[in-house]
């Protein structure tokens, strides 16, 4: 027969037949002789590659694959993957990703097929890295970014209140919305546990208005001052000066705080305005 030839009139014709078929040759020489032959092309069938390995994966873990169905195997990209002509190599790609393989079997027939990895990326979170708090405070750690959170305390959320007696190093992981786990946070809670001491001394305890009296700190471990005079002014100066302009009996109180805020307050009972005329 004719068919799938591309020319049956040429020495070397080309043969693309679906399935087994065998041709005869006739030829003819310049005398008018003819001999003849045949020939069976033997078409063998495609091997049924069957690639598996369809899955979704977070950023950083692999994923299992596997082939079956031909002799030897090509994967490609064969750089995301520990073995690219194994039966079953591992993935580990960062982004989603298609894997196609191409199997050859004895009869050096191929056939091909393929399988996806998508792949979750990872969440990320912000948050302030330290915290500081006076010994018998609680604080409250914030994280944003994520759909939810994973706390060393056990606890999930986006916030969580501690109160630590000493420094404590807490840490916070966020979980995405496919439930991808990202690195973990550290955050350091600083407890100080010297506070304060508010104190101080008028240099005067009575006298006649106007009366200007010298308020002299004695407070230890203070680094800012709030003085309320008790006749509505207030001073933030570390030895404040102020004068009574009316007569009357005034408390004084004095909150100081450390470098990190914790307080401390005193008040002096009292600073005795007279009146000339009385």
């Amino acid at each position: 027969p004719t068919t799938y030839l591309d020319d049956r009139t040429l020495a070397q014709p080309t043969a693309d037949p679906a399935q087994t078929i065998s041709y005869e040759l006739l030829v003819t020489d310049q005398f008018g002789c003819t001999a003849t032959d045949s020939v069976t092309v033997t078409v063998n069938p495609l091997p049924l590659v069957i690639a598996e390995g369809d899955t979704n994966i977070c950023r950083g873990e692999i994923a299992f694959l596997s082939v079956s169905g031909a002799q030897t195997y090509a994967w490609s990209p064969g750089d995301l993957l520990t073995d690219p002509v194994a039966v079953d190599p591992i993935a580990q790609p960062l982004a989603t990703q298609q894997f196609n393989v191409i199997g050859t079997d004895i009869n050096g027939c191929r056939n091909e097929d393929s399988v996806e990895v998508m792949v979750f990326q990872l969440p990320t979170l912000t948050t302030s890295p330290t915290d500081s708090i006076c010994v018998g405070q609680g604080t409250v750690l914030i994280a944003e970014g994520a759909v939810d959170y994973i706390w060393s305390t056990g606890d999930d959320g986006p916030s969580i209140a501690v109160t630590p007696g000493n420094t404590t190093d807490y840490w916070v992981a966020p979980v995405g919305p496919n439930g991808c786990i990202g690195a973990t946070f550290d955050i350091n809670v600083y407890v100080e546990r010297v506070l304060p001491l508010a104190a101080f001394e008028p240099d005067l305890q009575e006298g006649f208005y106007p009366l200007p009296v010298t308020f002299t700190d004695e407070s230890q471990g203070a680094t800012r001052y709030s003085w309320d005079f008790g006749d509505g002014e207030t001073s933030q100066d570390f030895n404040p000066v102020h004068t009574y302009n009316a007569p009357g009996e005034y408390e004084v109180k004095l909150t100081v705080n450390n470098e990190i805020g914790c307080p401390a307050s005193i008040v002096y009972q009292f600073i005795k305005v007279n009146d000339f005329n009385l």
